[in-house]
C-alpha cells in the first residue's frame, strides 16, 4: 500500500465520528481487570512456588532420614501404605484450603474491592 492511500485511510477514519460511546468509567473497568489479572497470575506463582518448595523439602528431609536412620523412614512409608486414603484425603484438603486461602478468597475480594 502506496503511502497516499495510507494516508487518506488514515484521514477518512479520523475525521469520522465513531458509532460508538464508551461508558464513562471505561478506563477504570479496564485498569481493574488488567490488576486482578495480573494478581490472580502472580498469586497462582506465589502458590506453586511454595508448593515446590515444601515437596523439595518433603524430598531433602527424608534422603536426609534415609541416611541417618532408615528404619524411621521405612516406618513412615510403611504407615502411609497402611492408610493412604487418609493421608490423601488429609493432603488435598489441607491444599485446597491453602489454594483457596491464598488465591481464590483474594480474586474475590479484588472483585468486590470499590475504588474512590
Amino acid at each position: 500500500m502506496t503511502n497516499m492511500k495510507f494516508d487518506q485511510i488514515i484521514e477518512e477514519s479520523l475525521g469520522a465520528e465513531p458509532d460508538f460511546i464508551l461508558p464513562t468509567d471505561f478506563t477504570q473497568k479496564v485498569i481493574s481487570t488488567l490488576t486482578r489479572n495480573s494478581q490472580l497470575r502472580s498469586d497462582l506463582l506465589d502458590y506453586l512456588y511454595l508448593m515446590i518448595f515444601l515437596i523439595l523439602l518433603l524430598v531433602i528431609v527424608s534422603g536426609a532420614y534415609y541416611l541417618i536412620n532408615k528404619e524411621v523412614l521405612m516406618q513412615v512409608i510403611s504407615y502411609i501404605n497402611h492408610n493412604i486414603k487418609n493421608v490423601v484425603f488429609l493432603t488435598i484438603l489441607v491444599n485446597f484450603i491453602y489454594l483457596v486461602d491464598r488465591v481464590l478468597l483474594r480474586l474475590l475480594f479484588s472483585k468486590w474491592k470499590v475504588n474512590y
